[in-house]
């Protein structure tokens, strides 16, 4: 190319020897051709001085492709840009190529899609000879999540048509436990050209590395010398099958409220002398942070509605374990009468002219700025996810999306509307409420679940279906005594720290077989007599109807988290096989204080100024003090006070609660009547931990 350029030969001449010594391929042919010119152009204008360079770099892929110049060893670390982060024709490009690749999964998934995958089999395809190795550093994703599905299958293909497989021989995990790296989790994938065109099977180990390297840019010997390799099974995605929960198929996604501006809305008290209207409140559309172009920078719109079309709407930082924590409102056009969305032609056919109003103003607003062929009623009700969720069901049980923890809570609420953050599934009762709240809350839960979450910048971050998916009994299928679990945290007013079951033991909620047999505890030790028992908690006496569940009385204690080596050990089989455990002792009392939580309390407490700040904040009560005044009672200066109220608040100690811009805080009553309950628990009762010991505290005691 540069040699034609510099004798300033025609783009005919340059393209004949094109077709006959280099390439064949059209589209590759007509980018040769008119780089070229382009080129020979600036050579004759004298502006060649870096055309040089660009020449060889388009020419050596193309040169690199061809059979002769083919690889035995190809080895890259492909950008990672997700189909989400993509703009414009860049993105339409992607999902005609990841098609044309066979890659294309679309769906739900499609955001999620990566063009490492795509780029790690092209390259395979372009520059790898038969016979030859591939070694590619991509998102830890890629070894379990569904968007790269086709992409474990090894499938090289062009235009549709296999050209070869791939199989994948060895895979290095490089997950959150090794730091500084990438920003989130990575792996290195191995594989071969396999001569056959049945799809290969995956390796069923993986070399799984931990530890903290000195530097991000570490050399061999500073990473053979920090890291820790173990062999670990291939992650996978529990599979969606007749041993799965029955709850799995019932459990569906919320709607997709899009363009939130355009949707939900704040209340906003409108300028003027005369009050406003209440049954034609003034609005305004929500807008936030996490809009995205263009609708980011388009002008909320605000106007009336009739009071009947604002509903609550639960997003995902509505919902917290046990409770609603708060709504927020959104204009849904749904006609009761008639069980359908209006646009805003019936809107005003049916006499509501104000709801008319604002549909045709937001429907104007889609039109000028939308990035789809739908109309804005079509994009609003899209796959059916709001009219899917009328009528209303009078109980719901709804879960986070994602997050660190699972947080889940049952709606009695028959005006609200689910949002996509969440998934919900209508309840026949609520004792069937109570009961899938409190295993959906659970850490046992979590932990089981937690190895097939997608892991990113911050760890494990959704959980979607998984929730739904281990095989936990039916409701209906096991009652077998008073439903209260998880009634206890659902009336509850404050949250207590997550439990989970001791190592070994297997999470059967509602069974009432003992191991041991009826009425006695896992040491051999008789459980106390209901009437006799400790409250657990603050605010929960012996008369409580959770605490008198029957003759067998509590039984043993709440035990610690397994450590980590028995988590791995833990899969969807762990639910179903094995001794059942009592409900109470294991499940219900999540208020109880264990060695550690204590130790944090009291060392909380342990120092001057934390003892003082903590006293003064019980002597204020329930409504708390701001962190001025405390500091102002106790003279106390604001970056010392910070420090400490920050430890008395990671410790439960003390709780936060914001009112305009101050920061209040209380003493945590609970937390103190836990930690007096743990540390006079068994008071009286004889240190023989494998004896049945005295009944408990004389009236003296």
């Amino acid at each position: 190319m540069i040699e034609y350029g510099a004798r300033g030969e025609p783009a005919d001449h340059f393209a004949a020897w094109l077709a006959h010594d280099v390439s064949d391929a059209d589209r590759d042919a007509r980018v040769l051709r008119e780089t070229y010119e382009t080129m020979r152009r600036l050579q004759e204008e004298g502006r060649n001085h870096i055309w040089g360079y660009v020449a060889r770099n388009l020419a050596r892929p193309v040169w690199l492709a061809s059979e002769a110049q083919k690889a035995d060893v190809v080895i890259g670390n492909p950008p990672w840009v997700s189909y989400r982060y993509m703009r414009g024709d860049f993105k339409a490009r992607f999902r005609q190529e990841s098609r044309a690749a066979k890659l294309w999964v679309g769906g739900k998934v499609a955001t999620q899609q990566d063009l490492s995958a795509y780029f790690s089999l092209r390259a395979a395809g372009l520059y790898l000879r038969r016979g030859g190795r591939l070694a590619m550093i991509v998102p830890h994703a890629a070894l379990s999540r569904q968007s790269y599905a086709p992409f474990r299958t090894g499938t090289v293909a062009r235009f549709g048509q296999p050209v070869f497989h791939l199989r994948f021989t060895q895979a290095w995990a490089f997950g959150p436990e090794v730091a500084p790296l990438f920003p989130v989790p990575s792996c290195v994938l191995f594989a071969e050209v396999y001569p056959d065109v049945d799809a290969p099977r995956l390796p069923k180990t993986i070399r799984a590395f931990r530890g903290t390297l000195p530097k991000r840019d570490a050399d061999v010997v500073e990473a053979e010398t920090n890291l820790t390799e173990t062999a670990t099974s291939w992650p996978t995605i529990a599979a969606a099958g007749a041993d799965g929960s029955p709850y799995r198929k019932i459990f569906q996604n919320g709607a997709t409220l899009f363009p939130r501006r355009l949707v939900l809305v704040d209340l906003v008290s409108p300028s003027g002398r005369l009050p406003p209207n209440p049954e034609f409140p003034f609005v305004r559309g929500r807008t936030g942070n996490q809009d995205k172009p263009p609708w980011k920078t388009v002008p909320p719109p605000e106007g009336t509605v009739e009071k009947r079309f604002l509903r609550p709407v639960l997003l995902g930082e509505s919902i917290a374990p046990f409770r609603i924590v708060a709504q927020q409102p959104a204009v849904v056009p749904w006609d009761e009468a008639e069980g359908k969305l209006m646009d805003a032609a019936r809107a005003a056919e049916r006499g509501y002219r104000k709801l008319a109003q604002w549909l045709e103003k937001n429907g104007a607003l889609w039109i000028r700025h939308k990035q789809s062929d739908l109309s804005f009623l079509e994009r609003l009700d899209y796959y059916g996810e709001i009219s899917g969720q009328f009528p209303v069901a009078p109980i719901r049980v709804v879960h986070t999306k994602s997050g660190t923890n699972p947080a889940a809570c049952f709606v009695q609420d028959e005006t609200a509307v689910v949002d996509s953050q969440l998934y919900w599934a209508s309840i026949e009762t609520r004792e069937e409420a109570h009961y899938l709240c409190a295993i959906l809350n659970s850490e046992t839960l979590r932990t089981c679940v937690q190895q097939y979450q997608a892991r990113g910048q911050w760890g494990a971050r959704h959980f979607d279906k998984l929730c739904v998916q281990p095989a936990y009994s039916a409701f209906r299928e096991r009652q077998c005594g008073p439903p209260s679990l998880g009634r206890h945290r659902t009336d509850s007013g404050r949250r207590g720290p997550r439990r989970s079951l001791q190592r070994g033991r297997v999470f059967h909620p509602y069974a009432q077989t003992h191991p041991h047999g009826p009425g006695r505890t896992r040491r051999g030790r008789r459980n106390r007599p209901a009437d006799r028992a400790t409250p657990r908690r603050h605010g929960v006496g012996a008369s409580s109807p959770l605490l008198r569940r029957g003759p067998g009385g509590f039984g043993p204690p709440l035990h610690r988290q397994p450590p980590p080596s028995a988590l791995s050990t833990l899969s969807p089989s762990t639910f179903t096989d094995g001794p059942r455990l009592d409900m109470l002792p294991y499940f219900i009392i999540v208020g109880n204080m264990e060695n550690e939580n204590a130790v944090n309390v009291l060392a909380a407490l342990a120092q001057e100024t934390r003892l003082a700040i903590f006293r003064l904040l019980v002597r204020a009560g329930e409504p708390g003090l701001a962190a001025g005044t405390i500091g102002e009672t106790l003279g106390i200066p604001a970056a010392t006070l910070s420090f400490h109220l920050k430890e008395l608040k990671h410790a439960q100690a003390v709780r936060c609660r914001r009112e305009g811009r101050s920061l209040i805080y209380r003493a945590d009553f609970g937390t103190m009547t836990d930690l007096l309950g743990f540390l006079t628990a068994h008071c009286c009762r004889g240190i023989d931990d494998e004896g049945p010991g005295p009944e408990g505290c004389g009236p003296d005691c």
